[in-house]
C-alpha cells in the first residue's frame, strides 16, 4: 500500500478515483500504479477569463459625448475612397471590386459555396 501512495502522491483524490475506475474496466490483473496513472482523464481547463461583469448602465449623456468624440474619425473613413489592408509594415492596396455584393453573392451561390 505504500508503495501504491507514494507512486500516486502527486494526484489529487478525484483523479486516483477516476483513474482507478477505468483502469478496473480494462485490466487484466490487479491495477499497478502505473495503470491507475495510465487511465486518469486528462482534462484540461482554459481559463475563459472572469466571470461576467455587471457594468453600470449607459447614459444618453454618455452615448451622446462618445458620439461627439469619435466624429473627426468617423469622417476621415468616411472620406477614405481606397480600401487598404495592412499586413506588419506593408500596406496592400486593393483594387475595386467589378461586382456589386449581390452579384458577388450569386456568382458564390453558382459556385456551390453559399
Amino acid at each position: 500500500m505504500a508503495i501504491y501512495v507514494e507512486a500516486l502522491s502527486d494526484l489529487t483524490p478525484d483523479q486516483i478515483e477516476a483513474g482507478c475506475a477505468e483502469a478496473i474496466k480494462t485490466a487484466e490483473q490487479f491495477p499497478k500504479p502505473g495503470h491507475i496513472r495510465a487511465a486518469v482523464p486528462t482534462v484540461q481547463t482554459i481559463f475563459l477569463g472572469p466571470s461576467q461583469l455587471t457594468y453600470p448602465e449607459t447614459t444618453q449623456e454618455e452615448r451622446d459625448a462618445a458620439l461627439e468624440y469619435s466624429a473627426p474619425l468617423r469622417a476621415r473613413l468616411a472620406a477614405s475612397p481606397r480600401k487598404e489592408l495592412s499586413i506588419g509594415r506593408k500596406q496592400i492596396n486593393l483594387p475595386p471590386s467589378k461586382f456589386s455584393v449581390d452579384e458577388q453573392k450569386e456568382i458564390l451561390r453558382r459556385k456551390g459555396y453559399l
